[in-house]
């Protein structure tokens, strides 16, 4: 059974447009935010990770001293791309109508909702990566 998506679905339960529009801008807005802060913590914890493997390795090595870093820095570019791209083709559904644009925030939010849990922490042992993601 589909899970149903109860906050886009409070969302067209508003009287007009401009309600929807604005319902949906702001869940767009606070799962952004979230993506954000888990954003933060992941390069924060990323840091920390190619300070470990500076020290490691030595200040002679020659591999990159911000491995991590910079492959979150890629992932994250990567991913902002597919998801203008994925919404962008999602939204056609609606053929320039009204909800072509309800239709593109709505991916958006759920796009974010699906990075979130791919931002658990690569720095953390499978065990804990396994428990609940709290609110970000």
């Amino acid at each position: 059974m589909q899970k149903v998506d109860t906050a886009a679905f409070s969302c067209g339960q508003k009287k007009s447009d401009l309600e929807v529009s604005a319902c949906l801008e702001e869940q767009v807005d606070t799962s952004a935010q979230r993506v954000q802060k888990a954003l933060q913590r992941n390069f924060k914890e990323a840091a920390a990770a190619d300070k470990d493997r500076v020290e490691f390795e030595g200040p002679e090595s020659s591999n990159d001293p911000n491995v991590h870093v910079n492959a979150l820095k890629a992932s994250q570019a990567a991913w902002e791309n597919y998801v203008d791209a994925h919404c962008t083709l999602e939204s056609f559904t609606a053929l320039r109508g009204t909800a072509q644009h309800h239709f593109y925030l709505g991916c958006l939010d759920r796009m974010n909702l699906h990075r979130l849990s791919d931002l658990r922490s690569p720095f953390t042992l499978e065990s804990q990566r396994l428990q609940p993601v709290p609110e970000e």
